[in-house]
């Protein structure tokens, strides 16, 4: 489960995407809104909808999905995120929606199911999150009780011209030039 952020395609739900900060897309060639207090509190509650539905649908496990410019990937990002309250700015904040979310989870689904979160280890772009980062929010989610094991993965579709091309093996920079 995962709410699409800055990589949802506006056409597709007639809702403007989401992310931490206005932010341009290449593959959508749209611009996602900076998502207010109110977005933050209904993604995370639709979250917690989602797990309940899960178990009445008979799910024994749920991925959260935290990776690849999703929402809450794109939160963690300093790439992408550029707020100035609670959710950007050090490390702590920025992985606030992810926590909520898993919590928010966690709380609706107890231990009736297992909640698995898939989470960048690398946004594979300049000034991105990065796996030091990675492995704090790793140690953050484990002691919140909110999810039962992660799926490491890495990458962010598209987040730069390279990702997009097919002449990705001329993209040589190191992720934290």
């Amino acid at each position: 489960m995962g709410h699409a952020g800055p990589v949802a395609n506006p056409k597709s739900n007639k809702l403007p995407a989401l992310a931490p900060s206005r932010h341009f897309h290449l593959t959508t060639q749209t611009v996602a809104k900076a998502a207010t207090h109110a977005d933050l509190e209904r993604v995370v509650k639709a979250h917690g909808r989602a797990g309940r539905m899960a178990i009445e649908a008979g799910f024994d496990s749920i991925e959260i999905h935290m990776g690849h410019n999703y929402l809450t990937s794109a939160f963690l990002s300093p790439k992408i995120n550029h707020r100035k309250d609670e959710y950007g700015g050090s490390l702590e904040n920025r992985a606030r929606l992810a926590r909520d979310i898993g919590r928010a989870v966690r709380d609706a689904v107890g231990d009736r199911i297992a909640i698995t979160a898939k989470l960048n280890m690398d946004d594979g772009v300049p000034g991105g999150f990065w796996i030091d980062e990675a492995i704090q929010v790793a140690r953050w989610l484990e002691a919140d009780g909110s999810v039962d094991a992660l799926q490491m993965t890495a990458a962010a579709p598209c987040s730069t011209p390279c990702t997009c091309s097919r002449a990705t093996r001329r993209c040589t920079s190191s992720p934290r030039s």
